[in-house]
């Protein structure tokens, strides 16, 4: 169950992806920083070209979840040129505590010899209290050994 705070980025930054920062949307509302029902949405990466490398890559990166029972983050690869999906990296994650603290995944990546994307997505459903959603940071790809 959400009700955290992220006042920064992981480690402090001062940069960060999130699904809702506050501010003011195109209809002139203003947005406290929290999901609104219904929020489904992707950071999508640039392309990462994944040709020559037979062994495989390593994703690591941090979040910060707040959310509530079925607000979800998964993190996939598609195609960068048709997006086709080709893999699931981290299944659905699902908040399920109280806190808002960053956490750092490390995840293998197949050897795939394709350019590609990498896409975290964030389903929100009807929150019953403010919640803050997903939060992205420190995305590092890197060859395994």
């Amino acid at each position: 169950m959400g009700g955290g705070a992220v006042l920064t980025g992981n480690g402090g930054s001062a940069n960060c992806w999130g699904t809702n920062l506050a501010g003011t949307n195109l209809a002139g509302t203003i947005l406290a920083g929290t999901i609104l029902a219904g929020t489904d949405t992707s950071l999508r990466s640039p392309i990462i070209n994944l040709s020559g490398i037979p062994g495989g890559t390593t994703l690591s990166f941090a979040f910060a979840l707040d959310g509530d029972t079925g607000n979800t983050l998964e993190v996939n690869v598609v195609d960068a040129t048709t997006g086709n999906f080709i893999a699931n990296l981290v299944p659905a994650i699902e908040d399920d505590d109280t806190d808002t603290n960053w956490e750092t995944r490390v995840v293998p990546i197949p050897a795939l010899e394709q350019q590609v994307r990498l896409v975290w997505r964030f389903k929100g459903l009807n929150p019953g209290f403010p919640i803050l959603g997903a939060y992205i940071d420190d995305v590092v790809v890197r060859a395994n050994p």
